[in-house]
């Protein structure tokens, strides 16, 4: 964590996070990337559930046809590096060993799923990219997009994480050799339709534009100083102050 984001934002070692985490609201879901505290709320669009739960049931099923010692949990099951200042719910997590009895969480996932929102998007792709990258056990990392049928996958066969695809439309097979599996990409979307902003075509492709569940998930990652408005689907990022006039 740069002394520039430690200004901008809520920050704290992995330890003193889990004590802060005794006074957790329910209805909040919070994390800790890479030493940022992220302080979120519970719940997200049904698309976004139907996406995990297909991914979360096809590697359950594959698992056990094949009799794999793998495992996949989605969403309320703990990833924690104390060396990192990590500890997040990815959207779906693969592990492949037996846990212990009464485990809330694993360092060593073999692939993450995230599923990604225009709110989400930029800490997926980046701080959590940087520390997943950092698991010595993480084999595949696979960004799905919400909103259309793309699906993107890291993957590192040797020690180098030097393989990328990109699969759209749902015609493409998702394949994850580190645990066997393959997943046509009709399958993650399946009942999924996806819904639009209240804006119009110009005005997406000039500027930027999201849902308002979009907008407040994206204002977790708002710089201290800084001003977030949402007008009619339009983003408007400005700094704190105004004249003394005004």
């Amino acid at each position: 964590m740069t002394p520039d984001a430690a200004r901008q934002f809520e920050t704290m070692a992995l330890d003193d996070f889990e004590e802060l985490l005794l006074d957790k609201p329910r209805d909040e879901k919070w994390e800790l990337i890479g030493g940022r505290v992220i302080r979120g709320m519970l719940g997200a669009r049904w698309e976004h559930k139907e996406i995990v739960l297909n991914i979360s049931t096809a590697l359950r099923n594959h698992f056990r046809a094949t009799g794999s010692r793998c495992r996949a949990y989605d969403e309320t099951f703990w990833l924690r590096e104390k060396s990192i200042d990590l500890k997040v719910f990815p959207d779906v997590l693969v592990f492949c060993r037996k846990l212990t009895e009464g485990a809330t969480s694993v360092h060593d996932p073999v692939v993450l799923f995230e599923v990604l929102s225009k709110g989400t998007e930029q800490r997926d792709r980046s701080e959590k990219w940087a520390l997943y990258q950092k698991l010595p056990s993480l084999q595949h990392y696979v960004l799905v997009e919400r909103d259309k049928a793309q699906v993107e996958v890291f993957s590192r066969p040797d020690a180098e994480w030097l393989d990328y695809a990109m699969l759209e439309g749902i015609h493409g097979t998702l394949k994850l050799p580190a645990i066997l599996f393959e997943i046509p990409l009709a399958e993650i979307y399946r009942d999924v339709f996806c819904e639009k902003a209240n804006i119009t075509p110009d005005a997406a492709q000039q500027f930027e534009t999201m849902a308002p569940d979009d907008f407040e998930e994206l204002l977790l990652d708002k710089p201290r100083d800084e001003k977030w408005e949402l007008i009619g689907g339009r983003v408007i990022r400005g700094m704190v102050g105004a004249r003394w006039e005004a």
